[in-house]
């Protein structure tokens, strides 16, 4: 009995220790007076990752932040990434972002009908990827085959067109591979017997869906207006405007219909512990 109360003492008196260093970081140490992104790299000591923290502004005081650290076990569980610090954040948060891995994060919108040199300048655009770098993990046949289980020369019309929330230190392999296995998780079984039944692979019904994608986009960004084709008729030659539709996807070209609409996709990527 003795030895349990003296453990709720102990727990209380050390909730309450924390609390006053909390309290004291933000008089002694203050919060960032603006947004900062910090690349802390794989293998990094603390005091390295404090150093890059006070160039950045994100911290004024590095003694008081390893004390506070120390405390609180941090020094020792830092996570290695990409992390954005809002103006405004105190050390008590940052540490508390540190220690969880809560790095930032990226928005990647890709649309529909894009080919592997379309998708690797935005990625470039929007994530940093090197667009070369982007391309030869696209074309990469055997990783392709191997992710996607039948045999293809590349990644090309199996990156799935969707909005991903990725983290900001992500990879062109890993872009690809998040892309490619959405294109699988939408893929239904069902399709293969229609495939099947029309005697096409699944290979042949991706490439004729992304011609199809990429011609019906190509018209579109050609003509700022609706464009028009000539008819024949007793009276002469007229004009009709040929209505907009959206891009067919792989199973509107299939023929099968498809009762799933656009999400947002997470990477799930593990963190990687400096």
């Amino acid at each position: 009995m003795r030895s349990t109360d003296c453990h709720l003492t102990l727990r209380s008196t050390i909730r309450s220790l924390l609390s006053v260093v909390s309290i004291l970081s933000v008089s002694a140490c203050g919060s960032s007076a603006q947004s900062a992104r910090v690349i802390l790299p794989p293998g990094a000591s603390f005091g390295a990752v404090t150093d890059s923290l006070k160039a950045h502004g994100v911290i004024t005081n590095p003694r008081w932040f390893k004390l506070m650290a120390r405390l609180r076990g941090v020094d020792r569980s830092v996570h290695a990434g990409v992390y954005e610090f809002p103006a405004g954040t105190s050390p008590w948060t940052v540490l508390g972002m540190l220690a969880h891995g809560k790095k930032a994060a990226l928005r990647f919108t890709v649309p529909e009908g894009l080919t592997i040199l379309d998708v690797a300048e935005l990625a470039a655009t929007r994530l940093g990827i090197p667009a070369d770098s982007f391309v030869t993990a696209a074309r990469d046949g055997k990783t392709a085959s191997a992710l996607l289980g039948i045999p293809v020369s590349s990644f090309e019309g199996f990156l799935r067109p969707e909005t991903y929330i990725l983290p900001a230190d992500i990879n062109a392999p890993e872009v690809i591979r998040l892309m490619a296995e959405g294109f699988k998780s939408e893929w239904k079984p069902e399709w293969d017997a229609r495939l099947d039944s029309l005697k096409m692979s699944r290979l042949a019904l991706v490439t004729l869906a992304s011609i199809v994608e990429g011609e019906a986009r190509r018209m579109r960004n050609a003509r700022s207006s609706p464009a028009y084709i000539e008819t024949g008729s007793a009276s002469g030659w007229r004009y009709r405007p040929i209505p907009r539709c959206s891009m067919p996807s792989c199973s509107s070209v299939a023929g099968v219909s498809r009762a799933s609409s656009r999400r947002t996709i997470r990477s799930s990527r593990p963190t990687t512990p400096i």
